[in-house]
């Protein structure tokens, strides 16, 4: 997608249009991203590019026509990470990390500066108390956004898009809800529905199933669960071995 089509489709999204945001963010976020591979941690990527989409909508009258979106959102981005760099000192700060078979001690120059439950391997934390103040709420006002576009498009498409973003840090959940609706675009609202129908009737709440069960098989819809086998349990005995004989 050029240029112009990415704003064009930046400002339809400001406007409210669900279509261009889905464009408009699918087109952009992969440049962000990789513009913070190099500057910060996974946790705070993800953070700054969900941001960076809420200021660029709500600032976009202030683009220059003829100007490039990207690199717009770009120096959004990189203006808002220099903010959290002034914000805490701590940022790029070198800390000493000790675990133990249930904590993980962050300090700094000999202070104790926060304390996370240990995780899985692979696994992450983060504590709402460390982000903005103001984030909260552009977050959450966001994702009501995400709910009903993902609803635009089916009943249980909505319902799947609220039950993956039911998390503690939904804010944290919603390139998967992006995800989602970029099947919709691929497959169809009307597969992507009865696939989400079909996941939520089984309580699996998890967007990369929703995608395999659209791809599988050359598209062909697969059932969640196999039926179980129709054999006896070990336990059935014939109603006569049951049978009182009387002596004769």
């Amino acid at each position: 997608m050029d240029d112009v089509e990415i704003t064009r489709n930046a400002f339809l999204a400001g406007r409210g249009d669900r279509v261009a945001a889905g464009n408009f963010v699918s087109a952009t976020q992969r440049q962000l991203y990789r513009l913070l591979s190099y500057l910060s941690n996974a946790d705070v990527a993800e953070d700054l590019v969900q941001e960076t989409y809420l200021r660029a909508l709500e600032a976009r009258e202030a683009f220059r026509p003829g100007a490039s979106m990207r690199a717009w959102l770009a120096r959004i981005l990189r203006n808002r990470f220099i903010d959290l760099l002034r914000q805490s000192g701590h940022y790029g700060a070198r800390v000493e990390v000790r675990a133990d078979a249930q904590l993980v001690r962050v300090s700094h120059r000999g202070a104790v500066i926060k304390v996370h439950p240990r995780q899985r391997p692979g696994g992450r934390v983060t504590d709402p108390a460390d982000l903005p103040s103001e984030k909260t709420a552009y977050a959450l006002r966001d994702l009501d956004h995400l709910v009903r576009m993902a609803a635009g498009h089916g009943p249980a498409i909505g319902a799947y898009a609220s039950a993956v973003l039911d998390h503690p840090l939904p804010w944290t959940k919603m390139r998967q809800v992006y995800r989602l609706l970029g099947l919709v675009r691929r497959h169809g609202a009307e597969a992507v529905d009865d696939a989400c129908r079909r996941a939520l009737d089984a309580e699996v709440i998890d967007v990369g199933l929703i995608e395999r069960i659209l791809t599988r098989g050359g598209g062909e819809q697969l059932p969640l669960m196999p039926k179980p086998a129709g054999q006896a349990s070990r336990f059935v005995r014939e109603s006569s071995d049951f049978a009182v004989r009387r002596p004769s």
